[in-house]
């Protein structure tokens, strides 16, 4: 918490020097030229102005982040509404000896394609004492997601984190390539939206910059620079809470949502013909293109999940889910031969590809239809089946 407000301060504080130290004046030809404001001891009475402007400003985040908390805002965020129906369902399952909880993060890929329901029903029908956590959402980057984790983490009362820490608890990590090579994915989708204040959260900020300096150097960072100052100010806007009081009296109480949301299938989704088994790979990728090098924040994102549970993960799954497109194709496959000790289930696998042929199984080309998760979720049980990691310690 204090250190995600210092460095929405520090954000603020660039900022309010940027445009205090330099501005512009006309010329007598007519031209611009770049002079500087004066400052300190050129002008103390604006100096003393703007330190205690940034005091002020200083005091009112730290008090708001007391007084006024974020979640109050975001009651009815899809992302709360997906919270409650994971609580609501962690509390109707009666924990057993012996118990699994298997809690799946991901993208619109796992909340059209996987069912969380059908696969926790094949799992127990095979002797597996497990619970299935769906925390997905469409669209969601990975930002969103650990926000996601976040709330229900926060959601769980003492016994809940007791029942968690005397079951063994297996985390679900979707792979995928677009998101797993751009922490920043999306982000500029719905500016301003509760969507997306509610995980420009200030306590996330250093996990943000974590990924983002571990995935970015200076030359992509300032190309991007549009998407870092979007940032910037929607971290301010929280920190400011201006957020908090301009949604505050609309806030209500989420309705649970489930986090596997089906699509038929999509009308204008024609294609030429069936799914191909497989493509021919990609040209080997180097530079700033190579697989190695753009995920290569992955492990501090994968870390960042799992310090959610406070050392409650016993182990992990990796899996992924088929699509149309060569790229996310090729990309499974370097994945699976990357990681050669994680437990990965690779929807793009031949077996699953040829069971997912018809169009009629497809939303469009990077979702199942609610008929094609249907297959794609019994493959998942049938390997999970076989892949069972050991028993409780």
């Amino acid at each position: 918490m204090t250190v995600g407000i210092l460095g929405t301060f520090l954000l603020l504080v660039v900022a309010l020097l940027g445009r205090w130290s330099r501005s512009t004046r006309l010329t007598v030809d007519g031209s611009t030229e770049l002079t500087r404001t004066p400052l300190a001891a050129e002008d103390p009475a604006r100096a003393k102005m703007l330190v205690t402007g940034l005091v002020v400003l200083l005091v009112w985040m730290v008090g708001a982040d007391f007084w006024l908390p974020l979640p109050l805002a975001f009651l009815n965020t899809t992302s709360a509404q997906v919270t409650a129906f994971c609580i609501e369902h962690l509390h109707q399952s009666r924990p057993v000896p012996g118990e699994y909880i298997l809690i799946i993060e991901g993208s619109s890929v796992t909340t059209r394609g996987v069912d969380g329901a059908a696969l926790e029903r094949s799992l127990r029908r095979a002797g597996i004492p497990v619970t299935v956590i769906q925390l997905s959402l469409s669209g969601a980057n990975h930002l969103e997601r650990l926000q996601l984790l976040q709330n229900f983490a926060d959601s769980l009362s003492s016994s809940d984190w007791k029942r968690l820490r005397e079951s063994r608890l297996i985390l679900g990590h979707e792979v995928q390539a677009l998101y797993d090579r751009d922490p920043l994915l999306n982000y500029g989708n719905n500016p301003f939206t509760p969507t997306t204040l509610a995980y420009s959260n200030p306590d996330n900020l250093p996990t943000l910059l974590n990924w983002i300096t571990g995935r970015y150097d200076l030359r992509e960072l300032w190309n991007r620079r549009s998407e870092l100052q979007l940032i910037a100010t929607q971290f301010l806007y929280n920190a400011l809470r201006i957020s908090y009081l301009q949604l505050w009296d609309t806030a209500n109480r989420a309705a649970p949502c489930a986090g596997f949301q089906p699509h038929p299938k999509r009308a204008d989704f024609r294609p030429a013909g069936l799914l191909p088994i497989d493509f021919p790979p990609d040209p080997i990728l180097s530079g700033r293109q190579a697989y190695p090098r753009v995920t290569r924040w992955n492990a501090i994102r994968d870390a960042a999940f799992r310090s959610i549970f406070k050392g409650a993960v016993r182990s992990e799954l990796f899996f992924s889910l088929p699509g149309w497109l060569p790229y996310e194709f090729n990309y499974d496959n370097w994945w699976s031969n990357a990681h050669p000790t994680q437990l990965f289930f690779n929807g793009n696998r031949p077996q699953i590809r040829t069971r997912l042929r018809e169009p009629r199984l497809w939303n469009d080309p990077g979702h199942l239809a609610n008929s094609g998760a249907e297959i794609y979720t019994e493959e998942l049980a049938q390997f999970l089946k076989g892949h069972w990691p050991g028993q409780p310690g």
